[in-house]
């Protein structure tokens, strides 16, 4: 009996002093996420003009460093994408622009673009975005920096204010519902925002190599209220 015993307990403490088996054996680590280049230069605005447009609001971007970066994504990807006429920053889309024109006048908005100094107000690359939609027989993509700024989501709080006050409903344009972003390339048409409603999204598929990339002057649109 006391032999029973003793290899009952010898038995226990081997089963607790054993290393249990982990749960992650089996499983890899999540794989590292590439980077690509950024010069600095991409953030140089104040040195272009701003150009109004009938149809959307936009910051005027330089477009070297943004070719640059899309040849380099080509080659990473092994494909070859198109981009926009003009590499630019959008601040109102075609549909919000058509919104606010319900009680604004293109010019009253074109006027307060100009004041706020919108080629001033800085802007900071996060990372480089994809946009995916499937279509009936191909699928679309869209490359995107994916950005943070203050500045421009106070210039769209600011026109909304001015909306509302003049009879605009509150609700139908919403300044919040802003990403703000540059187009990089795309395969066959840049994908909106509008689009990621029946779309899929990668926050983040290549993460930014910046050389002093610093946000530029603060142009501080709240204090430039619109008149």
């Amino acid at each position: 009996m006391q032999g029973r015993i003793i290899l009952l307990s010898s038995l226990l403490l081997t089963h607790c002093t054993s290393p249990r088996p982990s749960s992650r054996i089996g499983t890899e680590p999540p794989p590292a996420i590439p980077s690509l280049s950024l010069e600095s230069s991409l953030l140089e605005t104040s040195r272009l003009s701003w150009q109004p447009r009938a149809d959307h609001v936009a910051m005027v971007i330089p477009a070297e460093p943004l070719q640059k970066l899309k040849l380099e994504l080509e080659h990473k990807e092994a494909m070859t994408l198109q981009s926009r006429p003009e590499a630019s920053l959008w601040v109102l889309s075609p549909a919000e622009l058509k919104i606010l024109r319900a009680h604004m006048s293109l010019g009253e908005i074109h006027s307060y673009i100009s004041k706020v100094g919108l080629q001033k107000i800085p802007f900071q690359p996060v990372c480089l975005s994809i946009l995916r939609r499937e279509e009936a027989d191909k699928t679309l993509v869209t490359y995107f920096l994916a950005l943070e700024s203050k500045g421009l989501l106070e210039v769209r709080r600011q026109l909304s204010r001015h909306f509302v006050e003049h009879g605009g409903k509150p609700g139908s344009f919403d300044p919040e519902a802003y990403r703000p972003r540059i187009t990089v390339g795309f395969n066959d048409r840049d994908l909106l925002r509008e689009d990621s409603a029946t779309g899929s999204s990668q926050p983040c598929v290549y993460h930014l190599a910046q050389t002093n990339l610093q946000p530029t002057e603060d142009a501080r649109p709240t204090s430039k209220p619109l008149r």
